[in-house]
């Protein structure tokens, strides 16, 4: 029997799908009573935090941050802080389980910012497949 390969990015890709897939469980069922801005303070504060000392026990240097483009950086920064908003908010409002079934749609949204910021438009059948089959699961969740 032959089993499929997969690449590093595949892997990593399921490896963040799995990572957030807990973290919302965890937010339906432990962070209810969270206000959401908290729970963004507290978020993104750790992931900052996180990130310097991974840096730093990589390196033993604090990174260099003086020929930063800082625009993209900022705009990132303000995007996710709106998208986890958004998530956690749809949580609360529902659970986990039906959130993480719509947010599925991150994909067209890929395909659509990414062929309007860097012009590239990568389909293939399989990748056209795969898409209509993350739509019609979104579509029998609400219908």
């Amino acid at each position: 029997m032959r089993y499929p390969s997969f690449d590093r990015w595949a892997l990593l890709s399921l490896a963040a799908a799995a990572g957030w897939g807990l973290q919302y469980a965890i937010i339906d069922k432990y962070l209810r009573g969270l206000k959401a801005v908290d729970w963004l303070a507290l978020y993104f504060f750790g992931g900052a935090l996180c990130c310097l000392i991974s840096r730093f026990v990589g390196s033993h240097r604090m990174p260099d941050v003086s020929a930063v483009n800082w625009l993209p950086i900022a705009l990132c920064i303000i995007v996710g802080v709106c998208a986890q908003a958004a998530i956690v908010s749809a949580i609360f409002s529902k659970n986990a389980t039906q959130a993480s079934l719509i947010e599925n749609a991150v994909p067209l949204f890929a395909f659509l910012f990414g062929a309007l910021l860097t012009g590239k438009v990568d389909l293939d059948l399989k990748t056209i497949i795969g898409g209509l089959l993350i739509f019609g699961g979104i579509a029998v969740v609400e219908l």
